[in-house]
């Protein structure tokens, strides 16, 4: 069933065998996982309606303090990097996916909390099903697979610092496709613009007694559950246990000051131009268009090459996660480059003018160092329910800064040692103007790379509104929030799904892993905890 919650009768209090809060990804995931079981009473709570609507929009403002958050140069709000809707920010997304299998969950030097407390084989178990949660092709991110699929050579062939990425790509709208199957599972009811406004602990703090659900039309009403599952998204889940602070003043979960903190985003910046030896037929994979296969369903997804620097190089240079998302094109769309060294000369360092057979614009993704004081507070502005905003301050260093530039310059190396071509890092310091030609590829030559681009001590560090690490899993309840199962230390029956469990931000696409520990969770949920 789905319902409307502002039609629930004022006061009432529902019972459930478990209560999700949060219709995006991770909460349907949880939710659909668990209602396999046709017996089980499962309450969902979106604070969102079946569209996006302003007045549910407005409930998402707050400050950032902090570093703001740059995409493509503009500033953006709170309010405006999620969607407070049925299917959550799915509802506007850009789908791409990708596993975390690698260096990424092991603990590294440069971080200054630990890796993964999961096995990779742990993750690569869930993986397949998140896969299909997404309606994309086969779990297959091998690339000798897909290039042999696909009928193509490796473009790269850039020796062992670099490794061609698979990526695959759909933007499914988790509240478009799961709609009906929520509307007609016999054991959810799920209730939309119904916003939890506190967990209400029991004395002690140890137990959420109920969940307490506002509208804006004024009316309330309770859930009491089991188990209660928070899955808001990596600012939210933070914002509500920090304002559930009825029975524990620091607010629920938050013994040890950790609810909110490590807040992470990945880095994106424009990284600059490579002019190379591969002509434009073997860059099928790194045009930005992809390959484009046909899902189970009838769908289309795209697969994708992404210029990824390899484990190996990482752990040898001390280096975080950096992948290179690429826009491939004919030499002559190339962009204009006035200042510093100009793309002219670039092309001159490969000999011949002719040996340069396309030019290749790239965007530099790029793993975060966790800093404890970037973090998710509540704010002194209350929103309309009189409940504290979210206050975002996010920061980053010189760390991150000095990994950037160090990385950029070993995929420089590597592609200039190896033949392939030569980079030239823009500093991120592009103008964009009107393209001179049409199609995607024309993209290029909107950009002109100022003198800026000759600093690169001031690369300005873009964001890519992946929410991570604000409730961290860690077995040690002073170093996280939430422990391998995902339970809220010192809280017996909250767990948390999303990326704000993440213990670190490995460098590229977290929603299948969300999706992963979201159904790893169900399974925990099913076998140790609602039987």
């Amino acid at each position: 069933m789905i319902a409307d919650g502002r039609a629930v009768p004022d006061g009432s209090v529902l019972q459930a065998d478990v209560c999700v809060i949060g219709a995006g990804a991770a909460g349907i995931a949880v939710a659909r996982a668990l209602a396999e079981d046709p017996t089980r009473a499962i309450v969902v709570l979106e604070g969102g309606g079946l569209a996006p609507d302003p007045a549910d929009q407005a409930l998402y403002q707050g400050p950032v303090v902090g570093e703001p958050m740059w995409n493509y140069g503009y500033a953006k709000r709170l309010d405006e990097v999620r969607v407070r809707v049925l299917g959550g920010t799915t509802h506007h997304w850009g789908g791409f996916t990708r596993p975390y299998l690698g260096i990424e969950l092991e603990d590294r030097p440069w971080q200054p909390v630990g890796g993964w407390p999961l096995w990779a084989d742990d993750l690569a178990t869930w993986y397949p099903a998140a896969q299909a949660l997404m309606r994309l092709g086969p779990y297959d991110y091998d690339p000798a697979s897909w290039l042999a699929t696909l009928g193509q050579t490796d473009p790269l062939r850039a020796g062992p610092d670099l490794t061609l990425a698979i990526t695959q790509k759909r933007a499914t709208d988790f509240g478009f496709v799961y709609r009906n199957a929520l509307a007609n599972a016999s054991g959810i009811d799920l209730f939309h613009h119904a916003n939890v406004v506190n967990l209400s602990a029991t004395p002690g703090g140890d137990h959420v007694g109920a969940v307490e659900v506002a509208t804006l039309t004024g009316t309330a009403f309770t859930v009491e559950a089991s188990a209660v599952v928070l899955a808001c998204g990596g600012i939210e889940n933070a914002r509500l246990l920090l304002a559930s602070d009825d029975v524990v003043p620091a607010g629920l979960g938050n013994g040890h000051d950790q609810v909110g903190r490590w807040y992470a985003d990945h880095f994106l910046a424009f990284g600059g131009f490579v002019a190379s030896t591969r002509p434009l037929a073997e860059l099928a994979l790194l045009q930005t268009g992809g390959a484009v296969r046909t899902a189970d369903d009838g769908g289309e997804y795209r697969v994708l090459g992404m210029v990824n620097v390899s484990d190996d190089a990482l752990r040898r240079e001390g280096l975080p996660g950096l992948h290179l998302e690429t826009l491939a094109a004919e030499p002559a769309l190339g962009p204009a480059q006035t200042v510093g060294v100009t793309d002219d000369q670039v092309a001159e360092l490969l000999g011949p003018t002719d040996a340069v057979r396309s030019i290749i614009g790239f965007t530099a993704f790029l793993e975060p160092v966790l800093d404890p004081d970037s973090r998710v507070r509540l704010a002194s502005q209350l929103d309309a329910l009189g409940r504290p905003q979210a206050e975002l301050d996010w920061r980053h260093g010189a760390a991150d800064q000095d990994h950037l530039r160090r990385g950029l310059a070993l995929v420089g190396r590597a592609m200039g040692q190896f033949g392939f071509g030569r980079l030239q890092h823009a500093g991120g310091w592009l103008t964009i103007g009107a393209p001179t030609t049409g199609g995607l590829e024309g993209a290029l030559t909107a950009f002109t790379v100022t003198a800026e681009g000759q600093v690169p001590e001031a690369v300005p560090m873009g964001t890519t509104f992946h929410h991570m690490c604000t409730t961290r899993m860690d077995p040690d309840p002073t170093q996280g929030v939430v422990d391998v199962d995902c339970r809220v230390h010192g809280v017996d029956n909250l767990w948390v799904a999303g990326s704000s469990v993440f213990p670190t931000a490995p460098g590229f696409f977290p929603t299948l892993t969300i999706l992963a520990l979201a159904l790893r969770l169900a399974d925990h949920l099913d076998a140790e905890v609602l039987t």
